[in-house]
């Protein structure tokens, strides 16, 4: 008995600690990689999508959705915007039985702008980053 408290238990309680503290290393680390990698996609988006943006008193969204929806940083944006938005940003048509017309109008000082940082504003927050 006192050989199995000596030289038995002591390494199994040692290989357990290691293995216990490199786990929560590894975690740490996998959490400060992610917060890290949708940091810079809120930075990529604020920076790529709305440095430029025109701003208008009336938003006219062509049938082929806004300019921006074409853009890659766009892509990684959709999934996470909320469907309002992304009908508005994609235009989605109000009157579909008239062809040629804007698919989207908003009335209103930069309103589509106003809206995607709100929007972007809202992922930041869930995603924890403020």
């Amino acid at each position: 008995m006192n050989i199995l408290f000596q030289f038995v238990i002591p390494p199994m309680l040692g290989a357990l600690a290691g293995w216990a503290a490199a786990y929560l290393h590894w975690d740490v680390e996998k959490r400060r990689a992610r917060l890290a990698r949708r940091a810079a996609l809120v930075d990529q988006w604020r920076r790529e999508l709305l440095q430029g943006w025109q701003v208008a008193d009336v938003n006219v969204v062509p049938p082929g959705g806004h300019p921006i929806v074409h853009r890659f940083e766009y892509a990684s944006l959709r999934p996470h915007l909320s469907e309002r938005i992304r009908a508005s940003l994609e235009g989605v048509p109000l009157m579909p039985d008239r062809p040629g017309q804007p698919a989207t109008v908003h009335v209103g000082r930069d309103v589509l702008r106003k809206e995607l940082i709100s929007e972007i504003a809202r992922i930041e927050r869930e995603w924890k980053l403020v």
